[in-house]
C-alpha cells in the first residue's frame, strides 16, 4: 500500500487496551487543567493525510512490526469511527495548585456524580480545551472505502 495525500485510511490498534484518549478541561476560576484519560479496548479512526509530512508519518507504520506510538490527533483531518469498551478512566491534575487532599475530594465528586463525571465538570465551570488520542504498541492501516449505508 502506498500512502497518498487526500486519500482516507482506517487506523486501528494492533493490540487490545492500547487506545488512550486524553481530554483537557479548564476552568476560568482555577489555574491549570484537569485531564480525563480514557483507555479503550479498541478504537478505529479515519485519517486523511494533508501534506507530505503527514504521508511520511503514516507511512512509518506500514511495516506491521513498527510498535511506535501513533498520535491520531497530530493529523489535521481525522475522524472517530468507533471506540469500544472503555476499560479505565483516570483524572490527572496539571498546574491546578490543588493539594493532594483537594484532588482526592474532586476525584471522588467526579466519580460519585449521578449524571456522570463529564457532566460534573461541565456543571462546575470546567470546559474542554484540547484532546489528544494515542495508539500505543503499533497500528494497523487499511484504505478506507467509505461509510457503509
Amino acid at each position: 500500500m502506498k500512502i497518498e495525500i487526500g486519500k482516507q485510511y482506517k487506523i486501528y490498534n494492533k493490540n487490545k487496551k492500547s487506545v488512550v484518549e486524553c481530554e483537557y478541561f479548564k476552568n476560568n476560576e482555577h489555574p491549570g487543567l484537569v485531564e480525563v484519560q480514557v483507555c479503550w479496548r479498541t478504537g478505529e479512526y479515519i485519517v486523511t493525510p494533508q501534506d507530505d509530512d503527514e504521508v511520511e508519518e503514516l507511512s512509518r507504520f506500514l511495516p506491521e512490526d513498527n510498535e511506535d506510538t501513533f498520535e491520531v490527533t497530530s493529523f489535521v483531518e481525522w475522524e472517530l469511527d468507533s471506540t469500544f469498551d472503555g476499560c479505565s478512566e483516570d483524572l490527572y491534575y496539571h498546574g491546578t495548585h490543588l493539594s493532594e487532599e483537594d484532588q482526592e475530594a474532586f476525584t471522588e465528586k467526579y466519580w460519585d456524580y449521578d449524571e456522570g463525571g463529564f457532566q460534573y465538570l461541565e456543571e462546575n465551570g470546567w470546559y474542554p480545551t484540547d484532546m489528544e488520542i494515542f495508539i500505543y504498541n503499533g497500528i494497523l492501516i487499511e484504505e478506507f472505502k467509505g461509510w457503509e449505508a
